[in-house]
């Protein structure tokens, strides 16, 4: 039987975290991101060409989303078509989100794990109706959000749920040094976890960072979460943790909505097995900057049309919310 640890969070000591200030890009330094179908010379406004690779912002340093947790553009009315906006993450993961004609902003917290590589627009021409000649856009600000002064909740290592073995075949699946801090999993365990009783919610909570005291030995290493309606054997991963890494950062934002019951780790085929050193966990409350996938128009008067991809929607009083390629009238 699985042994439950109830998390009493007055009992955890509360820190301030530091977060980064805000980064504010400059539309007159943005890049094509090909040698065809963008122009940035008449630079903020971009003009791009049908189907092109667009342009925008590109890191030589991918940004760290330690520091990062989002975007929030604004731009005077998109004109002739939609446009797409685009986050590259390193590892080759990219989010897009459609912005449709007369949209004067994009905001969005950054859905992927990794650091961010390009931030951008560009346009496909998918419609029936299609414009030949493409879209541009005018920017008028373009700022990353930092993250904001969330309470940070540390989960004592003792915390962590104790040595286990498979219920099948007797074999050791975990073990547990709580002298050294120190934990073994074998591939595909699910058997080292900190429990939540009641459980939190992934709106409340923005991530858990995993400080390591030694680099991280193999690949195949991640931060999953088991929320109360998909209860699993395996949970749902939230976070990679790269070989050599000494910090893992697993964002709340891939369950949107959830009732979080633990959160541990889960080795994959690529490791017979991974010990790994554990310094400090802590568990970050969202603070007043979370972002939701927005695109705002001012098209039909006051009303706002929002774009989801993955993460929840905040409803309007009138407007219009695009939920799977499905348009829903809010009167």
């Amino acid at each position: 039987m699985k042994k439950i640890f109830t998390l009493i969070v007055a009992a955890f000591m509360a820190l301030g975290a530091e977060a980064a200030e805000d980064l504010t890009l400059n539309a007159s330094e943005t890049v094509a991101f090909s040698d065809w179908g963008f122009s940035s010379e008449a630079a903020p406004t971009l003009n791009f060409g049908n189907w092109s690779a667009g342009g925008g912002w590109q890191f030589e340093t991918a940004l760290s989303q330690d520091n990062y947790c989002g975007v929030d553009i604004a731009f005077e009315a998109t004109t002739e078509t939609h446009v797409t906006f685009f986050i590259d993450y390193e590892g080759g993961a990219e989010q897009s989100i459609d912005v449709p004609t007369g949209s004067t902003g994009i905001k969005t917290d950054f859905a992927f794990a990794g650091g961010i590589t390009k931030i951008g627009f560009k346009y496909g021409d998918w419609e029936a109706t299609a414009n030949e000649n493409g879209a541009s856009i005018t920017i008028t600000s373009a700022v990353v959000k930092a993250h904001s002064t969330g309470q940070v909740v540390e989960l004592p290592f003792a915390d962590l749920s104790d040595s286990a073995t498979n219920s099948e075949t007797g074999a050791v699946v975990y073990t547990k040094d709580a002298d050294n801090q120190t934990i073994t999993l074998n591939n595909y365990t699910w058997a080292c976890y900190w429990s939540f009783d009641p459980a939190i919610l992934s709106d409340d909570y923005e991530k858990i960072v995993v400080t390591f005291a030694e680099a991280v030995p193999v690949s195949g290493l991640t931060i999953n979460a088991e929320v109360t309606d998909d209860a699993s054997w395996c949970g749902t991963a939230i976070g990679s943790v790269s070989k050599d890494a000494t910090k893992a950062t697993a964002y709340f934002s891939a369950l949107p909505g959830a009732s979080i019951t633990r959160v541990g780790f889960f080795v994959d085929w690529q490791a017979a097995s991974a010990t790994v050193k554990i310094t400090k966990v802590e568990l970050v409350k969202k603070g007043d900057n979370t972002g939701i996938n927005t695109v705002t128009t001012t098209k039909r008067g006051n009303e706002s049309i929002y774009a989801l991809s993955g993460q929840r929607i905040s409803t309007p009083v009138k407007g219009i919310n695009i939920v799977g390629g499905k348009k829903i009238v809010m009167k």
